[in-house]
């Protein structure tokens, strides 16, 4: 199975990335600054999608 992270996947382009890999077969890892998005962004893949996140990120670089 390919595996992929993606990188500012909290909203947008990033969020839109790793849902589209997910319906592809890959496990996905996402990241970015916020915690709350991205646990809605994977409680939403879930349901929705039937898809499963291999795990969620949180980064800041200031």
């Amino acid at each position: 199975m390919k595996k992929a992270i993606v990188i500012g996947s909290s909203s947008g382009i990033g969020k839109e990335l790793a849902i589209l890999l997910s319906k592809n077969g890959y496990k996905v890892g996402i990241t970015g600054r916020r915690k709350n998005k991205l646990e809605k962004i994977q409680i939403q893949m879930h349901l929705l999608y039937n898809l499963l996140i291999v795990q969620t990120i949180i980064v800041s670089i200031n």
